[in-house]
């Protein structure tokens, strides 16, 4: 496995690692969460994401993939092409919305 692979990957896991434990501080209390992982989340945004992943069935977009799943926690990686309309999601109990958009 390529470093470059493997570092991306570690960064994801990582971040699923400081999902449980910023649900522990927080709850399930969306901002908070969002405050916490923000370092978590820049550096997986600054990982090279293009080399994993498992190819998923987007509803309203061409790419997307799963980045980790363990039962309990997934996340994925989703390109929506800049200018792209994607209908609002409401937030389900027990899951965490993030969407960044960087085209």
């Amino acid at each position: 496995m390529p470093d470059t692979v493997r570092h991306s990957s570690h960064v994801v896991r990582d971040l699923a690692d400081e999902v449980r434990r910023q649900k522990a501080l927080v709850g399930m209390d969306g901002p908070k969460l969002m405050d916490g992982l923000r370092e978590s989340l820049a550096k997986v945004l600054a990982s090279d994401l293009t080399e994993i992943g498992v190819k998923r069935e987007g509803n309203h977009i061409d790419e997307s993939r799963y980045l980790y799943y363990d039962g309990e926690i997934y996340i994925s990686f989703d390109h929506l092409p800049k200018g792209k309309y994607v209908p609002p999601t409401t937030t389900a109990s027990g899951r965490l919305w993030a969407s960044t958009v960087a085209s």
